[in-house]
């Protein structure tokens, strides 16, 4: 009976087996397929079969028992006994398989055959697997260890440093300071063998996120395992960034990714101007909670190049879908847009600067990528039978642009309502942008000054009792001048990229100009709502900053004829609603009018 026990047991460690996924099956080759735990096996086995044979013998005697004798004494074999140690024997092999099998975690006991599993998976095309081995393993296949060194000559160093400081025990001060670091060094290396360690296999996996086959199909199969390595800040020795961009760029050309679903499910706000960043929503959390991460990772770069990919590589495609409405179709769900990576990329953007911007980071994290991406739209832009050239959006182009224009309104906003939340006079909004002895000649160095310089920002910090200031203007304040774009901050890159989409959208021929007066007129309702502010705040000084670029657009060393031109035209049909909105005492029209040569 005992028997069948057994083998009943054994039995059910085969079946067990045929029902595990296969990275799971292959645990069985880097964990038991070692010398240690194959003669543990061996030697249970030859238990068993001792065992069973014993018991044969004692049956064939028809004896109760047969004594054994041994050097220091004698043991009765019994029945029981026997059949005691083929439990023990088969119950060590049964939980050292199913051990194996049913923990989340295990050691890599045989790094040379998790290499060959490794490369195996990956010649066999057998993501799936891979990627799950991977995500099982993740320390140490991603995140090694670092390997102990030995450095004698720094303690040679620091020896000779203290000898000078003590020099009435010279001798066994150096010596305590030598044993000291090699107590260190040996302390380190033993925790180094007691975890786990792979470096071949380790740097092998790092190639496998490096390889273009390899990094389109994992994002798709376990996108978690990309979420990790962005969360991974600790991980050292890895070429991190790079495979994180490759990640990203997969997920922006996959639809209804990781990407697509998380910015979907992540509009709710956190105020006027701020999304939520939950943690349910676990990639956008791990990409926006933690702003020095976006600059170690370059996060912004894999998306926007992505992006801008997919709208050049319209221009090789027989039909350019963009200029078709599918987007703008009424008939259709709002939530299709959200299925489109033009748009996911846009909406990537929105949330990456306004999160930047409470997290008061003081560059712009590329948001001129808004520039390219308008760039090459109306590069593609064409009114074709699928389009309508008298509708407000005549087609997804303009859309996509809309959006954008629409998005950077909103970031100048932003600023603003974030200066109103921290004066105390909401209607003057007097935080200083200058330092006291400019501010007076503020007024004068606007009509007269045509290259509207600002001052640094280290003249501009002027403390308040909060002492806050600094803070408050680092990630604000126009440094340099209105045009230029180095160590430009959100809202002053905005604004820079804001002018320039409205010169690229109206120099383009194909947009009708219902289009063009509407963007236009949203720009420039956008400069009065700053401007209405008064003279000497911030919003005012970026008012002051849209008209600097407007005016190096018109008459400047980028002026544009073309961009001349149409401007007036457009203005001559808007200026009524911009003036309408404009408070008494306000020069913006005014400004505008001499600029544009209004008559």
């Amino acid at each position: 009976m005992a028997e069948l026990l057994v083998f009943t047991f054994l039995a059910s460690i085969v079946a067990v087996y045929s029902i595990l996924p296969r990275h799971r099956q292959l645990r069985v080759r880097y964990n038991l397929w070692t010398k240690p735990r194959f003669a543990y096996i061996l030697i249970a086995f030859l238990v068993i079969i001792g065992s069973y044979w014993l018991s044969i013998y004692l049956e064939s005697l028809e004896a109760a028992s047969v004594p054994v004798s041994y050097g220091v004494g004698s043991v009765e074999v019994t029945p029981l006994l026997v059949e005691s140690l083929q439990l023990v024997a088969v119950l060590g092999i049964v939980g050292l398989f199913l051990g194996v099998f049913l923990k989340s975690s295990i050691r890599v006991k045989n790094e040379e055959k998790i290499v060959s599993i490794l490369r195996d998976l990956n010649n066999q095309g057998d993501y799936s697997t891979l990627v799950n081995l991977i995500q099982n393993h993740y320390r140490p296949l991603v995140h090694h260890p670092e390997e102990p060194q030995r450095q004698p000559s720094l303690a040679e160093v620091y020896a000779r440093e203290l000898r000078e400081e003590v020099e009435d025990e010279p001798d066994s001060l150096r010596e305590r300071v030598i044993r000291w670091y090699r107590a260190q060094y040996y302390v380190q290396l033993v925790n180094y063998w007691l975890i786990d360690t792979a470096p071949e296999a380790s740097s092998y996996t790092e190639t496998l996120f490096l390889d273009p086959e390899f990094s389109a199909q994992y994002p798709v199969i376990d996108p978690d395992l990309g979420v990790k390595l962005i969360r991974d800040d600790s991980l050292e020795g890895f070429q991190r960034r790079n495979a994180v961009h490759r990640y990203l760029r997969t997920l922006v050309k996959t639809e209804n990714s990781l990407l697509y679903r998380d910015l979907q499910n992540n509009t709710s706000t956190d105020g006027m101007y701020r999304y939520k960043i939950e943690e349910d929503n676990r990639l956008i959390h791990a990409l926006f909670s933690d702003m020095d991460r976006v600059e170690d990772l370059d996060i912004y770069k894999p998306v926007g190049d992505a992006v801008r990919d997919i709208i050049v590589d319209q221009r090789r495609q027989e039909f350019d879908e963009y200029n078709d409405q599918s987007l703008t179709d009424t008939r259709i769900s709002d939530d299709h847009i959200f299925r489109d990576p033009v748009f996911i990329g846009i909406q990537f953007f929105d949330v990456l600067v306004k999160e930047a911007f409470h997290q008061k980071v003081s560059w712009h994290v590329w948001l001129s990528y808004y520039e390219t991406f308008t760039q090459e739209i109306c590069r593609n832009y064409e009114i074709t039978e699928y389009s309508d050239p008298d509708a407000s959006v005549p087609n997804d182009y303009s859309r996509l642009l809309n959006e954008m224009v629409g998005n950077m309104c909103d970031w100048m906003r932003m600023m603003q309502a974030e200066v109103v939340s921290r004066t105390s006079d909401t209607e003057a909004c007097d935080v200083p942008l200058h330092a006291p002895e400019e501010a007076a000649t503020s007024a004068a160095r606007t009509s007269t000054d045509k290259d509207k310089s600002s001052v640094s920002s280290e003249t501009a910090s002027i403390e308040d009792e909060t002492g806050d200031t600094d803070v408050f203007e680092k990630f604000l304040t126009i440094r340099s001048s209105y045009t230029g774009r180095d160590s430009a901050s959100i809202p002053k890159m905005t604004g820079i990229i804001l002018v320039s989409c409205n010169v690229e959208i109206l120099t383009t021929s194909e947009i009708p100009d219902r289009f063009k007066r509407d963007i236009t007129e949203r720009i420039l309702l956008t400069g009065v709502e700053l401007r209405n502010h008064g003279e000497g705040s911030l919003p005012w000084e970026y008012s002051e900053l849209l008209l600097a670029n407007i005016e190096e657009r018109l008459t400047g060393r980028r002026a544009n004829p073309q961009y001349a031109e149409q401007l007036q035209d457009v203005y001559a049909d808007i200026r009524d609603e911009v003036f309408l909105e404009e408070d008494v005492g306000v020069d913006f029209v005014d400004r505008l009018d001499e600029l544009i040569g209004h008559p």
